[in-house]
């Protein structure tokens, strides 16, 4: 089989090539220079996996503009070749980094489609990421299509298949013989390889997690027969992390699979209230070596990190304090530990009955709004992003809510905008026209205040100031929205 053939080729040469390592003296200084220009951010970021952390957290390498946008970074944290990512709030991009690699990045910030086109990167090394900008062109022209999760069958297999094509398209293109004079070149070349390889698979197995009509059989049988078998087989390869796609992609989302499988196999298994727990239960149970251990670690840090209240806090340690226990790295499961205590520390400021933490902020034309303003009026405060798709579809639903106590003084609506760039904020705001009270979070106050890891997140606050609930309800809930203000207004 041709694949399979492939990937004997490729372990080889990577089983090699991780054999071969710099002593940290002799790693040359990764450079990275350039302009953003229509921007009134000050910095950005340049984050990438942590080889320390065996690729479980991230190195982040904070980078300051200048008055007219312009920046350079050179660091010697980068010891190896890897995929990172260069972001700027809502605007991000991946490119190719290596030791000794002088790349010189240019884009207007002026919004993500500007960004999108005008990016470019030039220097020493950049040949590499040809083919990662040719995609990002390319998905941003594709913008407006059917999603693929949401095509039949036969349309999904034609779409990977088409998706396929034009990726060994774009990879031969960029990959073409004569790159000599790059020492990475042959690395990358492979890993953008693998890139390719894992994604059809993450298509596959994410088109069965959504189509509930499948049976466990076909569940089975939709995958194996529309991919290489052997690979299967051989999933928790230690010598696929060089595959961003196989870590944060596949590897993310394979877990939901052997879950989806196993609540069609025995449907009593199937609980969404402990969704979460069965998935970290599938990591712990059939993942295996390094890869076993970076998604057992992550999944229990974020579920941990986007705990909603001390309570669900409470039930996430209850659920996975056995998981902990078998990660290897004793360094991670006291980093886990630790992780739990700040927490809770962090949640208790914001217990039901406590309250609600005061912040100063200001609207869109620099007024300055108080919460202590508010004693003796029920406020629903809700924490969203320009950025965020489900904050916006929350922001129609709650026009509906707010205009039904318009006229009713005792109640305040206080949208907040978190993780946010201002210019889009603003934007935002004429595209929707939400006629209630827009504050913007300029430092990180509210985010910080309210622990606000996860957005959108609605918090009910009584005429004393207290938290009534730090997971209140959404606008869409419609009536149960209303039941809960209402609850409040008649105390």
């Amino acid at each position: 089989m041709k694949t399979t053939h492939f990937f004997l080729v490729t372990l080889l040469f990577f089983t090699n090539f991780i054999g071969y390592g710099q002593k940290p003296q002799s790693i040359k200084p990764f450079v990275i220079k350039g302009k953003i220009s229509n921007t009134k951010e000050s910095k950005f970021i340049l984050f990438f996996r942590d080889k320390s952390t065996q690729y479980k957290d991230y190195t982040i390498e904070e980078i300051n503009l200048d008055k007219e946008g312009s920046f350079r970074l050179e660091t010697r944290k980068v010891d190896r070749p890897m995929m990172a990512t260069l972001r700027q709030n809502d605007l991000s991009t991946n490119l190719y980094i290596a030791p000794g690699y002088e790349l010189t990045f240019n884009a207007d910030g002026k919004d993500y489609a500007s960004f999108f086109k005008s990016k470019s990167l030039s220097g020493k090394g950049s040949q590499n990421s040809n083919y990662l900008f040719a995609w990002d062109v390319l998905q941003f022209n594709r913008r407006n299509d059917t999603p693929w999760f949401d095509l039949k069958e036969k349309q999904l297999l034609s779409f990977v298949k088409r998706d396929q094509a034009v990726r060994d398209s774009l990879f031969n293109a960029s990959f073409r013989p004569g790159n000599t004079n790059d020492k990475w070149f042959s690395y990358f070349k492979n890993s953008t390889r693998l890139d390719n390889h894992f994604m059809k698979l993450y298509y596959l197995i994410s088109y069965v997690n959504n189509d509930s009509s499948f049976t466990y059989q076909k569940s089975v049988s939709f995958v194996k027969d529309n991919y290489d078998r052997m690979v299967l087989e051989n999933l928790y390869n230690d010598d696929y992390l060089v595959s961003e796609n196989y870590i944060s992609w596949l590897m993310g989302t394979y877990s939901s699979y052997l879950r989806t499988l196993d609540c069609r196999r025995v449907p009593n298994y199937c609980n969404e209230a402990k969704k979460e727990a069965q998935i970290i239960q599938q990591i712990a149970t059939h993942y295996q070596g390094a890869i076993r251990e970076i998604k057992l670690y992550t999944k229990l840090d974020q579920s941990i990190r986007y705990a909603g209240s001390i309570e669900e806090l409470s039930r996430v340690k209850k659920e996975f304090v056995p998981y902990v226990s078998s990660l290897v790295s004793v360094k991670d499961r006291e980093k886990i530990e630790q992780l739990l205590s700040t927490t809770a520390l962090s949640l208790l400021k914001t217990e039901i009955g406590k309250p609600a933490p005061v912040f100063v902020i200001e609207d869109s034309v620099g007024n300055q709004y108080s919460l202590g303003n508010y004693k003796g009026k029920v406020v629903y405060l809700d924490l969203w992003a320009s950025w965020c798709g489900p904050c916006r579809v929350e922001t129609t639903h709650l026009k509906t809510i707010a205009k039904k106590y318009k006229h009713d003084d005792r109640v305040v609506f206080i949208s907040i905008a978190v993780h946010d760039k201002v210019e889009n904020w603003k934007r935002a705001l004429r595209k929707d026209t939400p006629d209630w009270l827009q504050l913007f979070d300029q430092n990180g106050k509210v985010q910080n205040l309210y622990s606000a890891s996860a957005i959108p997140k609605f918090i009910l606050v009584d005429k004393q100031g207290n938290i009534v609930s730090f997971d209140a309800a959404k606008p869409s809930s419609g009536a149960n929205l209303e039941a809960m203000i209402n609850r409040e207004l008649s105390k």
